[in-house]
C-alpha cells in the first residue's frame, strides 16, 4: 500500500508520463531532500539513459522539484496525502532491499533483483485509483487508465492558479494546444469525480490549495 501511495502522489506531484515515473533515480546521491521552513521539497532526476517523448536526444533531463505540503499548512491534519512524507518513508521502508537498484521505485518483491517494468508503474496507478473508489463506494463511471492521472493533475492546477507556463514545465509540454487539445480536462468531470475535495495537493509540480 505504501508504494501505491507514494507512486501515486508522486505521479500526480509531477505531472509525469508513467514512462517518466519509471525512469526515476533512486540512490542517495540522486535524490535531494529540501527540508528549510517554508521551502521543504525533494528534487529528483532521471536516468541518463532516459529521455521524454518528446525530448531531443542531445538534450539533457531536467531534475523534478516536488514541493511539501507542509510549507502550505500550519497543522499536520493533511501532512498524510504529501508526496514528499510519503518519499521518505517509502525510501527508508524499501532500503534493506534496494542494494544496487538505481530506479526509485522497486519490486514489491523484496527477493526480486531486477528492475520493475513500465507497466507495473500504470498498473500500480490504476490499482490505487479503484481502490480510492471502492472505499468511497463511488461508482467507475469511465475505464480507468494511469494516464489520466497526468490529464488530472495538469486541468487541477490550471484550476488552482498554477500558471500555464508553470503546467507546461512541469508536464514537459513544448505547446501550450498539446494540453488544452489533449490533457485538459472539464471541471464537471473533476467534480463528479470529487477531485475538488481535497483541499491541498501536489500538482504539476506545484503545493497548492483551494
Amino acid at each position: 500500500m505504501l508504494t501505491y501511495k507514494t507512486v501515486f502522489w508522486i505521479t500526480l506531484a509531477t505531472s509525469r508520463r508513467v514512462s517518466s515515473i519509471h525512469a526515476l533515480n533512486g540512490l542517495d546521491a540522486d535524490i535531494g531532500f529540501c527540508r528549510k521552513r517554508e521551502a521543504s521539497s525533494v528534487t529528483l532526476s532521471f536516468r541518463p539513459d532516459f529521455r521524454a517523448k518528446n525530448q531531443k536526444a542531445e538534450d539533457q533531463s531536467p531534475t523534478v522539484v516536488v514541493p511539501a505540503l507542509s510549507n502550505i499548512l500550519s497543522h499536520d491534519d493533511d501532512l498524510v496525502l504529501c508526496p514528499v512524507t510519503a518519499l521518505r518513508i517509502y525510501l527508508k521502508r524499501t532500503s534493506p532491499f534496494r542494494g544496487a537498484k538505481r530506479r526509485l521505485f522497486i519490486s514489491l518483491n523484496p527477493q526480486k533483483s531486477s528492475d520493475i517494468a513500465v507497466g507495473s508503474i500504470a498498473r500500480w496507478i490504476v490499482l490505487t485509483v479503484k481502490l480510492a473508489y471502492d472505499n468511497s463506494d463511488t461508482p467507475v463511471n469511465q475505464p480507468m487508465r494511469a494516464h489520466e492521472t497526468r490529464a488530472a493533475s495538469a486541468s487541477l492546477a490550471l484550476t488552482r492558479g498554477v500558471t500555464m507556463g508553470q503546467i507546461m514545465s512541469a508536464a514537459y509540454w513544448k505547446s501550450e494546444s498539446t494540453f488544452t487539445s489533449f490533457y485538459l480536462r472539464h471541471f464537471s468531470s473533476l467534480r463528479s469525480d470529487n477531485a475538488f475535495r481535497i483541499n491541498r495537493v501536489v500538482v504539476a509540480q506545484a503545493a497548492t490549495s483551494l
